[in-house]
């Protein structure tokens, strides 16, 4: 059950993303779609994670610190 819907998952953000690219574009223009209750805007995370930026090693930073977190024993948690 796990790889399917992993499966699933990848190709549905890879298919929105394309979409989002293709028919918001150019950025940060307001693109309403029920008035203006629900408007679509394309907008690009510079950053890592949620914005968070250890600079130009963020990528690094970030899978260490998950690769820590896995090693982890569940216990210490």
């Amino acid at each position: 059950m796990f790889w399917p819907v992993l499966l699933t998952l990848l190709v549905a953000d890879c298919t929105t993303k394309e979409l989002a690219e293709t028919y918001l574009a150019p950025e940060a223009t307001h693109h309403q779609v029920a008035g203006n209750v629900v408007r679509l805007t394309l907008a690009h995370n510079p950053g890592a994670a949620i914005g968070l930026s250890l600079g130009a090693r963020s990528r690094l930073g970030l899978s260490v610190a998950a690769a820590v977190a896995l090693l982890v024993p569940p216990d210490m948690r």
